[in-house]
């Protein structure tokens, strides 16, 4: 599940506690503030449509769920679309601990452990957990040095 050697980690990937991690993504606009710059950049100037991968994009401020709007095909989206968390209803700073938390583990994190860590389910711990092991089997060749992963 989470990354066995600690040289293999991403870059900056240290072990946190819940403390830390609550004081580095305090609320939800936060979270989501930090999924924007690790996708499109610091001035979100590398953001495009995920549809017509247009960068002509204007943001929207009455469209919590999607406030970015492509004026190419005029469809709205989020930093969630294209990637794990599309089709959950997970809040971005649930996603943001789960993944640090995942990362920094040494061990075998269990769906258990992060339902009582973050506080929801154990479905919805196990759908989170299901999606990181996903992305880690996908995107292991996009990273530049060999990451591995427990089986699952």
């Amino acid at each position: 599940m989470a990354c066995l050697d600690p040289s293999l980690r991403p870059p900056g990937c240290q072990p946190v506690n819940l403390r830390c991690l609550n004081k580095r993504f305090p609320d939800n606009s936060t979270a989501r503030n930090w999924f924007e710059e690790q996708r499109w950049g610091v001035n979100l100037q590398h953001i495009e449509c995920p549809r017509c991968h247009s960068n002509k994009i204007n943001f929207v401020l009455n469209h919590n769920p999607a406030p970015y709007r492509c004026r190419g095909c005029r469809s709205f989206f989020s930093v969630k679309v294209g990637t794990i968390m599309q089709s959950s209803h997970l809040d971005y700073r649930t996603w943001a601990i789960a993944l640090s938390l995942w990362w920094s583990s040494s061990k075998k994190l269990s769906s258990m452990q992060m339902h009582r860590d973050l506080g929801v389910t154990q479905k919805s711990a196990w759908f989170l957990l299901n999606k990181l092991k996903l992305s880690c089997s996908l995107c292991g060749s996009l990273f530049s040095s060999t990451i591995q992963c427990e089986p699952y």
